[in-house]
């Protein structure tokens, strides 16, 4: 019984879905990608783009995605 009861708590996080934030710009030949551990009810990973002109640096990241993202957002 102890051991179903570990289970329980332990598979949700197996089955966590990660993004990850990814920096880089014209300079840098080394981009730095950073992980991001989701909440359990996340379900996808979204893109977002932005690009600075001026500087050459953009950010590409992959924030979590919950099921409800799309109606509060309008997307």
């Amino acid at each position: 019984m102890q051991a179903f009861v570990l289970l329980l708590i332990i598979a949700p996080s197996l089955y966590a879905l990660k993004c990850y934030n990814y920096l880089s710009s014209s300079e840098n030949k080394k981009p730095s990608k950073t992980w991001v551990n989701c909440p359990v009810e996340a379900q996808y990973c979204f893109k977002n783009y932005s690009n600075e002109k001026v500087s050459s640096v953009w950010l590409s990241e992959r924030a979590c995605g919950t099921p409800n993202l799309c109606t509060v957002r309008s997307c």
